[in-house]
């Protein structure tokens, strides 16, 4: 093919990115426009634009395969997950930024440019980057609370990160090196049968693992969720957590690794390892922040059960995640309504008094994280261990039935964090007897938190309406 067809074919092919192209515009013109206004509603009417305009082009997709020289691919997966990250970013315009404006919208259209671009990455070249992307704008939106302790976490966060990007990047380089491969959708398990080939695949799964707070490289999350902005927060426990995990299941679908294979066997261990921490560390918090964070490491390991096996049961992966998504913007919503009205946050026991249909809407919320009928969080959590026993069968792989047990344990454990808080406020009143200093929530938050709660309850009993 000559230059000028190829031309010709990367012209036809950006009809395919134009969600992405919208969405990179969107920002140059969010960044040229907050330079000269500072008007909040039309800065927030941009971004609003942005991301209609990319969850319009996101419907359209009809057409499935490779794009860009192969460097993408378009399939019905990653088509549904775009729509769930831009819908969870639309979501941020509910909570109130009153500094930044220009700068935080900017750094989140970005990072869920570099999210789409990694759930749709085909060749080494577009993972690096596109991880990367997501890194830096994912760095830079921890530091933006501007007080010692997120700049600390924020900090860590980096140099672990950097730390992470390196692993990945020689991962990269051993798989193309040993396969001579540059391209995943022609990766498979033959190509990796030397030491150095395994060592590159281990090192690249362990670089992904940084992005969806998989253990050990879970370990910035607790103190970024607790110090970072609210809305920052809400965001890096859905878009990047997700899109890791679709990455992280492009590559292992295509290699297709048997149950028995040493790296397959390693990753499911440090899915039960995710699991098992993120359960024993939220037990001891009392910081609500920090409780939820480690909450999500467990959700973590939850979510990765269904992309380590080679049969992906999309419809139920794609289920836990949109109510997961539901869930932990709803949690940080209401998390960000009680902390905007309120001069002091010591504790999970320290939430504002008077509050009783945000409390409601919150123990809906949290009743669904832990799995409880009659919300959406238990038909997510029964597709989990229904696929857990289906390939425990198939496999009769004792890690899998290891799995299961630590994943029904870990679910019982998580009523004793997640309910902590109603059962101090509705059933333990005298415990709640300190006083703090705040304002009336609007009622029109009340009634977003509550809506949260509906929709979890709604997707409970029709779940077919997402399914």
């Amino acid at each position: 093919m000559n230059l000028k067809d190829q031309l010709v074919q990367i012209l036809s092919d950006l009809s395919s990115v134009a969600q992405e192209s919208s969405l990179i515009l969107g920002a140059l013109i969010l960044l040229v426009t907050g330079l000269i206004f500072t008007n909040e509603a039309l800065l927030k009417c941009i971004f609003i634009l942005s991301l209609g305009i990319a969850s319009y082009y996101s419907l359209k997709v009809s057409s499935f395969g490779f794009i860009l020289s192969n460097s993408l691919e378009i399939s019905h997966l990653n088509s549904k997950f775009s729509q769930l990250l831009i819908g969870s970013t639309v979501l941020l315009v509910l909570f109130q930024r009153k500094k930044q404006i220009t700068e935080f919208y900017f750094l989140i259209l970005s990072l869920l440019v570099g999210s789409l671009f990694m759930i749709k990455a085909n060749s080494l070249l577009m993972v690096y980057l596109s991880v990367e992307l997501v890194s830096y704008a994912s760095y830079i939106l921890s530091g933006f609370s501007f007080t010692k302790r997120g700049n600390e976490s924020a900090i860590k966060y980096l140099l672990f990160g950097g730390v992470s990007s390196a692993i990945l990047l020689i991962g990269l380089g051993l798989v193309y090196g040993s396969t001579g491969s540059f391209y995943l959708s022609i990766l498979d398990a033959s190509l990796f049968n030397s030491a150095l080939s395994q060592t590159g695949l281990l090192f690249v799964i362990f670089g992904i693992f940084f992005k969806a707070s998989i253990f050990p490289f879970h370990i910035w999350t607790p103190a970024v969720y607790q110090s970072a902005p609210v809305d920052a927060v809400a965001i890096f426990s859905v878009v990047p957590k997700l899109s890791g995990l679709i990455l992280l299941h492009n590559f292992l679908s295509h290699i297709q690794l048997s149950t028995d294979h040493w790296i397959v066997e390693v990753i499911i261990l440090m899915g039960m390892m995710t699991v098992i921490t993120g359960t024993l560390g939220a037990i001891k918090q009392s910081d609500t922040r920090r409780m939820i964070a480690f909450g999500s490491i467990g959700h973590s390991g939850f979510l990765f059960v269904f992309v380590i096996s080679n049969q992906l049961l999309m419809d139920a992966f794609w289920f836990y995640s949109l109510t997961y998504a539901i869930m932990s913007m709803g949690a940080f919503y209401i998390i960000h309504c009680f902390e905007a009205n309120s001069i002091e946050r010591n504790s999970q026991y320290a939430f504002i008094n008077n509050q009783v249909l945000m409390l409601v809407s919150f123990t809906f919320i949290l009743i669904s994280l832990v799995g409880i009928p009659p919300l959406s969080g238990f038909t997510a959590k029964f597709f989990l261990f229904s696929y857990l026993w289906d390939w425990y069968q198939s496999s009769q792989s004792h890690l899998v039935l290891s799995y299961l047990l630590i994943s029904v344990f870990a679910t019982v454990a998580a009523l004793f964090y997640y309910l902590r808080i109603p059962y101090f406020y509705f059933l333990q009143s005298n415990i709640m007897k300190k006083e703090v200093k705040s304002t009336e929530i609007a009622l029109s938050a009340k009634i977003i938190a509550t809506l949260f709660g509906v929709i979890l309850l709604l997707l409970f009993f029709v779940p077919q309406l997402v399914v």
